[in-house]
């Protein structure tokens, strides 16, 4: 079987296979109101609206991502034993979902995760369920996640997408292992904070990220 490390979302069937002698594959998917530079930074403004018209921004996006991860494990494209998802920012709350909801991800990396959507500043202001039905700090979703292995990268001054939510969630998926586990397979990297309102990620942290995951999928050493 070949290992993959799964970002979301799928290519084409003929890309899948032009892939077929790497040892490693790896999806990328564009988020919602995504896209250019200018989307991207004026996506959590557009999300705010959304939710505020009863919009859903995430839910068909989910379910539409799942459903790719699925169709990849059945057509024999992934392994399904080795199903990783990873995202930056937003995406790292996107990644977590996943993990959460998919039955093949055996884990997720987060760098400068959202974990508690309603928190940010853009959004404090909207009243949704669907949007407050996001946050990990859902009982439910704890549970969901606590089940899989997790790793997030987190600045130690992140006033953006907070610090403390990340701890708060990591501390709760290692408690709610406590009982199964010594050693819970949770965990949270904090480094010095640089970047716009702290929420910056060093290049070195990725670099760690890739490693770290490498090792855990069983993948040879880089040289």
């Amino acid at each position: 079987h070949l290992t993959q490390f799964v970002l979301n979302e799928s290519v084409s069937t003929e890309e899948s296979r032009d892939a077929s002698n790497a040892p490693l594959r790896v999806y990328s998917v564009t988020l919602p109101y995504h896209g250019t530079m200018t989307q991207n930074e004026a996506a959590f403004g557009n999300w705010a609206r959304a939710y505020s018209s009863g919009q859903d921004v995430l839910e068909s996006f989910l379910k539409r991502t799942n459903r790719v991860i699925d169709s990849l494990v059945e057509d024999g494209l992934i392994d399904s034993d080795n199903v990783w998802t990873a995202g930056l920012s937003r995406g790292g709350l996107i990644a977590s979902h996943i993990g959460i909801r998919n039955k093949y991800v055996k884990g997720v990396v987060g760098f400068a995760s959202v974990t508690v959507p309603g928190d940010l500043r853009e959004l404090k202001t909207v009243s949704s369920e669907a949007l407050d039905a996001l946050s990990l700090k859902n009982e439910e979703h704890i549970c969901a996640l606590s089940k899989k292995q997790t790793r997030y990268y987190m600045g130690n001054r992140d006033e953006l997408v907070s610090t403390r939510n990340c701890f708060d969630v990591v501390h709760a998926l290692a408690e709610t292992n406590a009982k199964g586990f010594r050693s819970p397979p949770h965990e949270m990297i904090m480094y010095c904070s640089i970047g716009k309102a702290g929420h910056g990620t060093p290049e070195d942290i990725f670099s760690d990220g890739a490693r770290w995951l490498r090792k855990q999928m069983r993948l040879p050493s880089e040289r």
